[in-house]
């Protein structure tokens, strides 16, 4: 039940064992190099560059505004938690969120061993350049989402929002319950889906029969 205005700026950094519930916080890059942190039930109406290198977080029933959360950090629980920036959880590992909303472009970008279920993502170039990514009963939209991946899995999930999707991305299981709009240049593994509008194949370096298409 505290408020950390503007001049909380950089307010916690190194901390160890921190519990903050009910709180406001106006002031960015709170958190940083933090381990066992747990927030609830709080807003972040300025959270740019926070929670960069911190290890071991739950954050539950949270709202989260800025650019840049989340970078390098790893052992994340995300529950009801409403992000609305640009690039959150650049280089992080070991994230779950459950029952999320995301308003963000290059979220998980260089990321490992994600998981997301039930949640909400909106925002271009989803997911580039990572390794093990989870995606379970979501609806996502993504201007050219899910390319440069290794270990895609995404189930129950509506993507009829994204274009271009999965370009050069390996290892994919994708199980969606709409149409895509279009597919371009994956390397390997399924697509199930309920049809692709737009299945762009150019690259004639890549073997179109590791790729198999269903529609349901």
């Amino acid at each position: 039940n505290s408020y950390f205005l503007l001049d909380a700026h950089a307010g916690f950094w190194y901390g160890v064992n921190y519990d903050f519930s009910s709180c406001y916080f106006g002031a960015n890059k709170s958190f940083r190099r933090n381990s066992n942190l747990t927030l609830k039930n709080s807003i972040m109406l300025n959270s740019s560059e926070a929670f960069w290198f911190c290890s071991d977080l739950l954050i539950k029933n949270t709202y989260i505004n800025g650019d840049y959360a989340f970078l390098g950090s790893k052992n994340i629980i995300l529950e009801n938690v409403f992000i609305k920036g640009n690039y959150p959880f650049d280089s992080s590992c070991n994230v779950t969120l459950k029952n999320c909303i995301l308003l963000s472009k290059d979220a998980f970008w260089n990321c490992k061993s994600i998981s997301v279920y039930d949640s909400v993502i909106n925002g271009e170039y989803i997911g580039w350049n990572s390794t093990s990514l989870n995606f379970f009963s979501c609806k996502i939209s993504s201007h050219q989402g899910f390319c440069y991946i290794d270990k895609l899995f995404i189930k129950d999930s509506n993507l009829y929002g994204g274009d271009l999707m999965f370009e050069y991305c390996s290892n994919i299981d994708i199980e969606a319950n709409s149409k895509i709009k279009s597919v371009k240049n994956p390397i390997s593994g399924k697509i199930i889906s309920k049809g692709i509008e737009e299945l762009i194949q150019d690259d004639l370096s890549l073997d179109k029969n590791k790729v198999i298409y269903e529609q349901i």
